[in-house]
């Protein structure tokens, strides 16, 4: 079920832009493409622009926004002739014709991270948005696990740090207890897949377990869809070890 806005709100759609070339257009031409077979339905008056991790030190953000003039359908040939030999020349796109481009100062940081596709926000929220879950107004994960230990009455310290053996870690959550500490972990997906961090993730446990402290993990779709399960962990936990 797609979100509602309130009717007042000016809704924006958040657009990825695959490279440069097309930041460019964008920014000197004023128009936007995106396939008409994934095009979406909703109606806005606004697109924000998402920079991925292929523009290096300006990826991962949001830098412009702009508002929508018009949109046509036309083919991928019409709109990049330079291409006309492309796989995909002949497959219609939406051609999205923008008004004024204005930047945000400071940009929006995908800094969680999350993976972004077509998607829908307002202005107001874009332009205070912090992160990309301001942008779609989501509670951080750790933010519910913090308000969850006040709930049960655990006192928690958030985002601990730590020296062990030369090594410094920061612990999202740190139960300080006389019969064994507790560290809770919360691991988000996409940031946690990649082998490196997995590494790093191996070698937290390890220092942490060797030091006399419990760790605890859980995941972020486990908080999301299963907080009672959470609870019961870390009760569990809190109480026998």
């Amino acid at each position: 079920m797609r979100k509602k806005f309130p009717k007042n709100e000016k809704v924006i759609l958040i657009g990825v832009v695959k490279n440069r070339r097309d930041l460019k257009l964008i920014r000197k031409e004023h128009w936007y493409r995106m396939p008409a077979r994934y095009a979406p339905v909703r109606t806005y008056t606004h697109i924000a622009f998402y920079q991925p991790a292929v523009f290096g030190n300006k990826g991962k953000q949001i830098r412009y926004f702009a508002r929508v003039k018009g949109n046509a359908i036309r083919t991928r040939r019409d709109l990049l002739p330079n291409e006309h030999s492309h796989a995909r020349a002949n497959e219609l796109y939406i051609q999205v014709r923008l008004g004024n481009i204005q930047q945000l100062k400071p940009p929006v940081r995908n800094t969680v991270p999350r993976r972004v596709v077509f998607g829908f926000t307002t202005l107001r929220a874009l332009k205070h948005a912090r992160n990309m879950l301001d942008v779609y107004e989501i509670v951080p994960t750790e933010v519910i696990v913090g308000r969850l230990l006040k709930h049960m009455h655990i006192h928690a310290v958030p985002q601990y740090p730590l020296h062990i053996e030369g090594k410094r870690f920061r612990i999202d959550f740190a139960i300080l207890r006389r019969q064994g500490n507790i560290a809770i972990e919360c691991d988000n997906h996409k940031a946690h897949r990649g082998h490196a961090q997995h590494e790093k993730d191996i070698l937290k446990n390890k220092m942490l377990r060797k030091h006399g402290w419990y760790v605890l993990r859980i995941s972020d779709s486990d908080i999301i869809s299963n907080l009672p399960m959470c609870v019961k962990k870390i009760h569990s936990v809190a109480a026998y070890q």
